[in-house]
Formats: structure tokens, sequence, C-alpha cells
């Protein structure tokens, strides 16, 4: 339940928070990579999960690499 209200709020953050969009970039990359590591730190653990498992990591460091180039771009273009 609290699960749910978490990426929700992660959710309406991203999309609806225009003028802070750095602050919610950089939250996504830390929820996503946070994520990624957890479910590395499961798989060393537990051994290989179910494949949609694994879907799911890849996906996790996918988002989470994009919102790093998106503030990197972003922040590039400030200094000049």
């Amino acid at each position: 339940m609290y699960y749910h209200n978490l990426y929700v709020n992660n959710l309406k953050f991203y999309l609806y928070e225009k003028v802070i969009d750095d602050s919610a970039l950089i939250s996504m990359i830390v929820f996503m990579y946070g994520l990624a590591a957890g479910r590395l730190i499961s798989m060393i653990i537990d051994g290989v999960p179910h494949w949609l498992l694994i879907v799911y990591l890849i996906l996790e460091i996918l988002f989470g690499t994009l919102a790093l180039i998106l503030v990197r771009k972003d922040l590039s273009g400030l200094n000049n």
C-alpha cells in the first residue's frame, strides 16, 4: 500500500512540477539506481531471479541513466 503511494507521488512530482525539473530528475536518479542496487544485492544473495525481474533491473538502470544524461545536459547548458 505504501509503495503504491511512493510511486504515484514520484510520478506526480515528475509530471506536474515543471519549475523544478532538476530536482525531479535527481530524485528519479536516486530512486531508480536505489531500486537497481537493491535488486542487484538480492540477485547476489538469492541467485538468479525470474526473467521479469531481470527486465525490471535493466529498465531501472536505463531510466536512471537517461535521467542522469538529462541532468548533465541541462547543467552543461547553464554553463554556456
